[in-house]
């Protein structure tokens, strides 16, 4: 197994496989990639060092809007609650991202990964 030098991650073999699964991409210094899922927002971030983080983003039921007629105007209010999830880790290779990524989907929608060992949470 060959490991990447520290800023030298090949993220355009990235860019490939996540366009194969549906996901927005845009490649400049770091990816950036965007998926809509029903209620939930994903966006990856991945930078050249291997480093990714995902960030999920899920709306928790229907916005409730008010509207509040001032002397001179009208006013709109939204309130919305959402829950939001982060996990970060580091691959080696592009051969460990598509592993990592379900790992990591699967953290983030609380659901127990089978890549990951019971026992070796840290905190």
């Amino acid at each position: 197994m060959t490991v990447q030098r520290v800023a030298d991650f090949p993220l355009t073999e990235l860019v490939h496989i996540l366009t194969s699964k549906g996901w927005e991409c845009s490649l400049r210094e770091t990816l950036t990639a965007y998926r809509n899922d029903g209620d939930d927002r994903l966006r990856l971030v991945a930078d050249r060092s291997g480093r990714l983080l995902l960030r999920r983003v899920v709306l928790m039921g229907k916005p409730e809007e008010r509207v509040v007629n001032g002397t001179h105007r009208t006013y709109v209010t939204l309130r919305e609650s959402l829950v939001v999830s982060a996990v970060m880790t580091t691959i080696a290779t592009p051969e460990d991202f598509e592993a990592a990524l379900s790992t990591m989907m699967a953290l983030a929608s609380d659901e127990p990964p089978e890549a990951a060992k019971v026992g070796e949470e840290h905190v």
